[in-house]
């Protein structure tokens, strides 16, 4: 007899045991293939509308600048031109844009992030959690009633009055048992089938949302394709101007190099008086190793210089050779050269010739303009 109920508990026992691994390894899929995942589209989901939400900002601010830009001020002509226009109209494409974002994040919010919000923390939590703290003291307190019972049957010396206490209080905390194992089967169960219902829905809807917002921010966009074929016209007609002067400034400030040149290269042959001719040519008879003629350069600059116009010259004429010729001869020289002027008390003299010489060493950059 004794063995017949030893062997009936153990069979409880088992029980018990076979449905406790089955509802924890219930719960872990349900953390694992539910819980998280719903947990990572929350969270993804809030850090895409906060990003959205800075987003909107910056573009709310990118459409304050062009609206600063759109001044007929800075327009070519001074007129609401095309350019002034087409600033204007794309700041308020960017705050209409702006604002379906607004509503698309809030949509996204309501329709997504705060209802599977709450089912996480209602059906999969806390409602599991309610039931599987219910089920756990269930368990335990089933369990030390099956273990009190087999305690007072395999006594050598039965007490009929515990023995039917115990089985009284078995039987009753077995429904208890059964019932909180029910209660979180349905719980577990419920999560399960809300998930291809509830959380389902609330995808739809948001993609749903999303399906709007693009159709929306497509249908603004689409309304202005062929403004913005005209815009890519109007562009390319004013690179084309644009073009045009840039080529005129740089006309300008080239003939303006020139002019500044050309009055260098004059200031410096008028440097070369006879006096000063004779002077070099002295300090070089002392210096012969560095010194060489410098009246022939002194000639073909002063044919190609003296009476030039300015249009008939270029920046690589100031690159001519005896002009190099006579620097270097000039610059080999410029020690004693300086010092017999100062004997001569022409201090003014090598002021003057030293400034031209300086000028006219930026000749080779002037002339990559």
């Amino acid at each position: 007899m004794f063995a017949k109920f030893l062997k009936l508990t153990s069979k409880k026992h088992q029980e018990t045991q076979e449905i406790d691994q089955q509802l924890k390894q219930t719960m872990k899929d349900i953390e694992d293939k539910i819980a998280e995942p719903i947990t990572k589209i929350v969270k993804t989901s809030q850090n895409a509308v906060r990003a959205a939400a800075t987003a909107d900002k910056d573009a709310m601010n990118v459409a304050a600048g062009l609206s600063a830009l759109a001044s007929k001020d800075l327009s070519r002509d001074n007129q609401e031109s095309a350019y002034v226009l087409a600033l204007a109209k794309f700041a308020d494409i960017l705050r209409d844009s702006a604002s379906l974002d607004t509503a698309y994040g809030q949509e996204t919010t309501d329709k997504l992030i705060t209802p599977l919000s709450n089912f996480h923390r209602v059906e999969v939590t806390e409602n599991v959690r309610i039931h599987r703290k219910a089920y756990e003291k269930a368990t335990q307190d089933f369990s030390g009633a099956l273990s009190k019972t087999d305690q007072l049957h395999s006594s050598k010396k039965q007490d009929i009055l515990k023995l039917y206490a115990a089985e009284k209080e078995r039987v009753r905390l077995k429904k208890i048992y059964e019932a909180c194992v029910y209660d979180l089967r349905q719980q577990t169960d419920e999560v399960q089938e809300r998930i291809n219902i509830d959380v389902l829905e609330q995808i739809v809807d948001s993609i749903d949302a999303q399906k709007r917002y693009f159709g929306l921010l497509y249908s603004e966009l689409d309304e202005i394709k062929s403004y913005m074929d005209d815009l890519q016209a109007w562009c390319n007609e004013e690179r084309g101007i644009f073009a045009q002067h840039q080529q005129e400034r740089a006309a300008a400030r080239a003939a303006v190099s020139i002019e500044e040149a050309l009055l260098e290269m004059k200031q410096l042959l008028d440097e070369f008086d006879t006096e000063t001719v004779g002077l070099i040519k002295q300090v070089g008879a002392q210096n012969p190793m560095l010194y060489q003629d410098i009246d022939g350069p002194l000639s073909d600059l002063a044919r190609k210089f003296q009476g030039a116009a300015p249009e008939s010259l270029t920046m690589a004429d100031f690159n001519h050779p005896s002009l190099q010729t006579l620097m270097n001869v000039v610059k080999a020289l410029i020690v004693p050269i300086g010092n017999e002027l100062l004997l001569r008390q022409k201090q003014d003299k090598l002021v003057s010739l030293t400034e031209a010489l300086g000028q006219m060493e930026k000749a080779p950059a002037a002339s990559a303009q």
